[in-house]
């Protein structure tokens, strides 16, 4: 499973946006296995801070490396694409 990029932070950040029966299957999906994450929620999880649409209860860079560890250490990063510092994407 390939999670999309809000759901993935609604998920680690307990947010209502989540319904409660898509919590617990994730939940007990992780138990198993990880979910795949895309390399650009990453990104966009950086341009949502960058915006303030992202609210942290810690420094963004200490969240992001946290949030992703586990998926980076167990190769569950799904690499796509890769953006450019110019905007463009990298195949």
């Amino acid at each position: 499973m390939l999670l999309d990029t809000h759901v993935w932070i609604w998920w680690l950040m307990g947010q209502p946006e989540l319904p409660f029966g898509q919590r617990v299957a994730l939940d007990r999906l992780a138990e198993r296995e990880l979910p795949f994450l895309s390399a650009i929620s990453l990104w966009e999880a950086h341009m949502l801070n960058a915006k303030g649409r992202l609210k942290l209860n810690r420094p963004f860079k200490r969240w992001l490396r946290e949030a992703a560890s586990l998926y980076t250490e167990n190769s569950r990063v799904f690499m796509t694409r890769t953006p450019r510092r110019n905007g463009s994407f990298e195949y």
